[in-house]
């Protein structure tokens, strides 16, 4: 079937949903209703708060009578993998500052639920193409301790140095079951963090 811009797939992102004291996570998960706004313009929490509207925006948009449209949002949490542009964005450098950090320093070991960016593209290219595809996507592949990725990273790079760890409050383990019933597959992560690290290297960004 070809596609037209009858058909959208949007990238919102993990933080357009992360935030809801007042739901529960299944709502959340679940919901396009976006009710948590009034708490992020109270706290301050600009990226949410951005990200969380400009989903809305697009499910009010295809909601309007005048506009024939299909919304597909692909949510993605901490992305890793290698970078394409000059800068480094706020999901590479929670990894970048980890490995770039001494070992007198202290990092918070908690679970994170994130995804290769590659990977990111692949769910991108599924939701516009796939019909099947519906709603919110969520799209993460792992779920690590802060110690286990850092502890990945020293197999193929022991003279990284790593900080000492103290116990942090662990992110909810998502899931990618509607994504990968529409045949979406990620790559293991000992691949994604090989290539993030090397692309670091390579842009001179790790010390």
């Amino acid at each position: 079937m070809d596609q037209t811009w009858d058909d959208l797939s949007f990238l919102p992102a993990y933080a357009a949903f992360s935030v809801v004291p007042f739901l529960c996570l299944r709502c959340a998960l679940l919901s396009p209703a976006m009710r948590k706004y009034p708490l992020l313009l109270l706290s301050g929490n600009w990226y949410c708060l951005s990200k969380t509207l400009a989903e809305r925006e697009a499910w009010r948009y295809a909601a309007d009578s005048n506009a024939d449209m299909d919304v597909v949002t692909v949510c993605p949490p901490l992305i890793l993998g290698p970078l394409l542009q000059s800068t480094v964005n706020t999901s590479s450098s929670i990894l970048i500052n980890l490995l770039n950090g001494d070992r007198e320093a202290v990092a918070e070991d908690k679970r994170r639920n994130a995804v290769d960016v590659r990977d990111v593209a692949d769910a991108l290219a599924l939701a516009y193409e796939n019909t099947a595809a519906s709603g919110r996507l969520i799209c993460s592949a792992y779920n690590l301790k802060t110690s286990e990725m850092a502890g990945i990273v020293r197999r193929f790079c022991p003279d990284i140095n790593s900080p000492k760890f103290v116990d942090g409050e662990d992110e909810r383990v998502l899931s990618s079951e509607k994504l990968q019933k529409l045949g979406w597959k990620f790559r293991a992560v000992e691949e994604c963090l090989r290539d993030s690290v090397r692309s670091y290297k390579t842009a001179g960004i790790l010390k």
